[in-house]
């Protein structure tokens, strides 16, 4: 199979991760704050990831990727915490696609600069996959920059999810599980802060048990993405993976019972039509 396909499948498998991940997150906000969820679920993505690392007997990385990783993960965990409390304030159908197309533009704008134009199936894949998140994020009502849809904080969001998607991609190829562990292990530390700057205690492990699932498909998640950008261009592996929403949002729809237009709908349609092209 063709390593651009398979780069292709990879992305797909990140969004599906990241999407229930992230639905699981922002389920387990409902009963815990964000920094309560991350103090859960960040130790159990660490150590999937160890495991991992430990199964495929993949060499210890050198300064500069443990660093990397590092610095990615702390993009990664603020973004996380602001998508956990923007999924609690806010409505999904708008927090998690306007997080997606952050999440995308930062790695596909530095793509585009440095590793020049895709193809024109490509091109126009990108272009239905931010028209279709940007539209999916579209209520009745418009958007508006409020607490109560959680768009300003969906966009910060989406900023970091974008520094972190960036800044993994620098580590080098021969690695795919140990940058990550440095990424989820710096999260454990500052979520010890957070949780102290807010007075509030450490949860036991087992008090929102979907917590930890939430770590499990995070490292997941993690691990697909960064596969994913080896076999293929950044900005395909970037655009693909951040159709996460679309995950999201479905599950919202049909577990919580959230409220989902038909613009919304016609929204998720074109990101389909998206995947199909940019695979292409």
């Amino acid at each position: 199979m063709d390593a651009s396909l398979l780069g292709a499948l990879a992305a797909l498998g990140a969004a599906f991760s990241f999407g229930t991940g992230d639905f699981s997150g922002g389920y387990a906000s409902r009963k815990l704050s964000e920094y309560q969820v991350l103090a859960i679920s960040s130790p159990v993505a660490a150590i999937a990831l160890i495991i991992a690392a430990l199964v495929w007997n993949e060499p210890f990385p050198d300064l500069r990727n443990i660093l990397l990783g590092s610095v990615a993960g702390i993009a990664g965990v603020f973004g996380l915490a602001f998508l956990f409390r923007g999924l609690v304030q806010g409505k999904a159908a708008v927090v998690s696609p306007v997080t997606g197309v952050l999440t995308a533009g930062v790695p596909a704008i530095y793509a585009l600069i440095f590793d020049g134009l895709p193809s024109l199936f490509t091109l126009v894949g990108f272009a239905l996959a931010l028209i279709g998140i940007w539209i999916t994020s579209q209520s009745e009502t418009g958007i508006s920059f409020s607490n109560q849809n959680g768009l300003g904080i969906a966009l910060f969001a989406g900023l970091m999810f974008g520094i972190f998607i960036l800044t993994i991609s620098f580590t080098d190829d021969i690695y795919l599980f140990w940058p990550l562990v440095f990424a989820k292990g710096i999260a454990i530390p500052i979520m010890l802060v957070m949780l102290a700057f807010q007075g509030q205690s450490f949860p036991a492990p087992f008090v929102a048990p979907i917590a930890l699932l939430a770590g499990v498909l995070d490292a997941a998640g993690n691990a697909f993405y960064v596969l994913a950008q080896q076999l293929t261009r950044l900005d395909v592996a970037a655009v693909l993976s951040s159709l996460y929403p679309m995950v999201t949002v479905i599950l919202t729809t049909f577990i919580l019972k959230e409220a989902v237009t038909n613009r919304q709908w016609f929204g998720v349609g074109l990101c389909v039509l998206a995947i199909v092209l940019i695979a292409l």
